[in-house]
């Protein structure tokens, strides 16, 4: 399968091929500054939409408009 990095989301979450979206692993400080391992995973969309977040802002979108981009 072939990921894609997400416009405006890079190194955070990618699309693939087929429509599935996932978030990457990384290191995300913790507020003592300190940095942590997330684990990435494939995110299960809720009404064809899913919750993409970035610099402590959330946004959601379609996985439709995600693919048109």
């Amino acid at each position: 399968m072939i990921w894609n990095d997400i416009q405006g989301y890079k190194g955070y979450y990618q699309l693939s091929e087929c429509g599935s979206v996932r978030s990457i692993d990384r290191m995300v400080p913790k507020k003592d500054g300190n940095p942590y391992f997330v684990k990435g995973k494939v995110l299960s969309p809720i009404n064809g939409m899913v919750l993409l977040s970035k610099d402590n802002m959330q946004h959601r979108f379609k996985i439709y408009n995600l693919i048109t981009i």
